[in-house]
């Protein structure tokens, strides 16, 4: 896979041999990058005791093959990732989604594959963050146009804009191989559970494109262990369901979590301890009577070290009585 991608460049000049290949190449890509996406890197959770994820000064620029800017910079966030971009790309530039081929820097190339020269192409599903290093404030992209008739199969062609989606069969390859793709199916496919649980399971941020499944409880838990962040898109009462929160520790969680998470369950013991054994710095978004617990910052404590203290409540936290 990576030597053909390798020699795309070439390639783009040998029509039949592209639409050849392709098609295997995206169903390879399809097993391999489909649930549980266990292997899909993400930003760093913070940076200098920040947190980057959050961020919304990250600059990108994007530019043609020789060099000229396509679009004026775009501001992302370090939480977005390639197939976003690729979105509003879409949106400035009126290139498709599936016609977009987006090289980075190698040395950028974090959870991406070799590509030509100093180059190298990303997964739709790597963070911005991670190929902008973490702590970077700005990132440079190649874009390089395929020809439609070399795209991605029919399934991209359909879910353009002046083109809905409606077959369900169809709809369920494209989720499946992208969650994102649930903004362009017809409405009528928005009501079709299958549809939905299958987009949620590729990307759970596509949660956002299903506002009537949004309260669904199974819909929702799914769309948070792919990606906690998803999260913020659920309902308010399920933000207060103990097994939603949990969920969204199943998979590669983050400390915001507990911040995306209603009051009752920043100050439920049993939730709070759960999430500060994977992120100790999360008590900063505990409740004041849990910040004051000595079980619960002791929690934090073995988890992130004597620097989460800061968030504790009481003096006796500030003698360094915490083992």
């Amino acid at each position: 896979l990576s030597q053909f991608e390798s020699g795309f460049l070439q390639n783009l000049v040998e029509p039949k041999r592209m639409a050849t290949a392709w098609p295997l190449v995206a169903t390879i890509r399809m097993r391999c990058f489909r649930f549980p996406f266990s292997s899909r890197k993400r930003a760093p959770d913070s940076v200098n005791g920040e947190n980057n994820l959050e961020k919304n000064n990250l600059m990108v620029t994007v530019r043609g093959i020789t060099g000229t800017p396509l679009c004026p910079a775009l501001s992302a966030t370090h939480s977005w990732d390639v197939a976003a971009l690729k979105r509003v790309i879409s949106q400035e530039t009126s290139i498709p989604y599936a016609e977009q081929r987006l090289l980075v820097p190698e040395s950028h190339a974090v959870g991406a594959e070799a590509g030509v020269g100093a180059a190298a192409v990303p997964d739709d599903f790597a963070l911005l963050g991670t190929i902008a290093r973490g702590g970077d404030e700005a990132l440079e992209v190649t874009l390089v146009r395929i020809a439609p008739n070399r795209a991605r199969p029919g399934i991209w062609r359909t879910l353009q804009p002046d083109a809905c989606c409606t077959d369900v069969e169809e709809a369920l390859m494209a989720v499946r191989e992208n969650g994102y793709c649930l903004d362009q199916l017809h409405h009528e496919l928005l009501a079709n559970r299958d549809v939905i649980l299958a987009a949620v399971m590729a990307n759970g941020m596509a949660l956002q494109f299903a506002s009537r499944w949004q309260a669904d409880k199974d819909i929702v838990c799914a769309a948070v262990s792919r990606d906690c962040f998803a999260l913020r898109y659920a309902a308010d009462e399920l933000k207060a369901d103990r097994e939603v929160i949990l969920a969204a520790l199943e998979g590669e969680s983050h400390r915001d979590v507990l911040r995306l998470a209603a009051e009752p369950m920043r100050d439920n013991k049993e939730v709070v301890l759960a999430v500060l054994h994977q992120h100790g710095y999360a008590l900063e978004f505990a409740s004041e009577r849990l910040r004051a617990d000595p079980e619960v910052v002791q929690a934090a404590v073995s988890q992130a070290g004597r620097g989460v203290l800061k968030y504790a409540l009481g003096g006796i936290f500030q003698g360094a009585l915490v083992q």
